[in-house]
């Protein structure tokens, strides 16, 4: 074997090495790309519920707000009946 050939078996040697390691890299981060995909996935179906409930209070709160208004206003109703009926009352005893 001259030394060209054998310089060219050790460069076949070195680029099948290469070839070796760059395919057990690509297989490596064909995996942490997926594995990235399905946290991704499972990060956002979590983000999604948690922004859902958030909603969902918010939602209800703005209900009780308005219930609220709703029960104050009915109270001074009840009580301007109460004094009219009251006065009504009131007038007719002193006639």
């Amino acid at each position: 074997m001259s030394t060209d050939e054998t310089k060219i078996a050790v460069m076949q040697k070195e680029i099948s090495y290469i070839k070796e390691k760059s395919d057990e890299v690509v297989s490596k981060l064909d995996k942490a790309i997926f594995e990235g995909s399905a946290r991704t996935d499972r990060l956002q179906t979590e983000i999604d519920t948690r922004f859902s409930g958030v909603y969902l209070q918010m939602e209800k709160k703005a209900d009780r707000a308005e219930v609220d208004k709703i029960n104050a206003n009915l109270s001074r109703v009840v009580w301007v009946i109460i004094f009219a009926f009251l006065g009504a009352l009131v007038s007719l005893v002193l006639k």
